[in-house]
């Protein structure tokens, strides 16, 4: 078994800041307003657009149409 040394006045080090809500080009989803909405060629990009939306705390609403998906900001 692996022996564990306590130790005392180390100091905490600088949290890591992510870019994770960097990534991507979704903007642009800020400057929404309720009932805006854009035409995506796959799922998997609107999928990405109604997460992104999610995350910055809007309802988002995503439905397939022909040709695409369908993502609006409620």
């Amino acid at each position: 078994m692996t022996r564990i040394t306590i130790e005392n006045d180390v100091p905490i080090t600088e949290k890591k800041t992510s870019d994770r809500k960097k990534r991507g080009n979704w903007g642009f989803i800020k400057e929404m307003q309720r009932g805006d909405s854009f035409a995506v060629e796959n799922q998997r990009l609107a999928q990405n657009a109604y997460h992104a939306g999610r995350n910055r705390g809007f309802t988002m609403r995503m439905r397939q149409i022909s040709g695409g998906y369908r993502v609006w900001r409620l």
